[in-house]
């Protein structure tokens, strides 16, 4: 049934062998493995057994493929949460979870604002979940945003900061410990540039005050960052889970030695 999804995306994922004892145990968790790539309809994994005799058989894999692509348009007009102006916002996203068979996810999506002061966002992104064929997966992505801080009033021009950035993500899979267990490394890179913005204020007190504030959160910079994350994921399917769980822990850091502008060390978990 897998006419556009190649054979290995597949096989990869049973537990069984050639010549193994058939059980349940390795019948169902190779179904769930492969529910979980999310590219074969719900409820369209089965297996089909072809007895040869009292003691062997042939087991066959059955699976029906779903769409795998997206598109997604959206418009919306109204002002935003610290602005009473009015503004048309547009967005587009376009996915693809299952490129060429090979199990890769390829999209990008845009967002706009069609104003003269508007904020931007542009990204694309590539997932190999299995790096030349072995259990170490790849995420590449690139992004640019531009955001406005129209709270600011206090200003001469609105504040803005924009931002160019790239992550390259590896993650390893542990299968001595738990199949569905992950240790992953990120490295990000980002350009940030800030005009310079000036104070407004009655007095000249008033405006140095602000004007320090404004020069600590507007600052044009190169910022370097890593992320050491575990994620376990038990759930049997990825888009319309209706069991297991997920577990994810990450240590995100920029090192003060290589960043002189900014710094920061964040940890967080994340359960479902």
């Amino acid at each position: 049934g897998n006419e556009a999804t190649r054979d290995k995306l597949i096989r990869r994922q049973i537990d069984l062998e050639e010549g193994d004892l058939i059980t349940a145990k390795k019948l169902d968790s190779s179904r769930t493995a492969i529910e979980r790539l999310s590219i074969f309809e719900r409820g369209g994994v089965n297996w089909r057994m072809h007895r040869i005799d009292d003691e062997t058989a042939d087991v066959e894999m059955n699976v029906k493929e779903t769409k795998t692509g997206s598109f997604n348009l959206k418009a919306s007009l109204g002002s935003e949460e610290h602005s009473n102006k009015r503004a048309i916002r547009v967005g587009v996203d376009l996915e693809k979870r299952n490129f060429m068979g090979e199990g890769w996810d390829i999209g990008g999506q845009a967002n706009l604002q069609l104003a003269k002061e508007g904020s931007q966002f542009f990204e694309a992104h590539i997932l190999d979940p299995y790096l030349f064929d072995s259990d170490i997966s790849a995420n590449f992505s690139i992004y640019r945003r531009k955001q406005d801080f129209p709270e600011w009033h206090n200003t001469t021009s609105t504040p803005s900061i924009v931002e160019w950035g790239g992550v390259v993500d590896l993650g390893f899979a542990l299968p001595q410990i738990d199949k569905n267990l992950v240790a992953g490394f990120e490295v990000g890179l980002e350009d940030i540039s800030s005009k310079p913005i000036k104070a407004r204020g009655d007095t000249k007190k008033e405006r140095a005050g602000l004007q320090s504030i404004l020069d600590k959160s507007f600052k044009s910079t190169t910022l370097q960052w890593f992320n050491f994350y575990l994620s376990l994921d038990t759930r049997n399917h990825r888009i319309y889970p209706s069991r297991g769980y997920r577990l994810y822990q990450s240590n995100k850091f920029a090192l003060p030695g290589i960043n002189n502008t900014y710094a920061f060390f964040k940890s967080e978990f994340e359960t479902s």
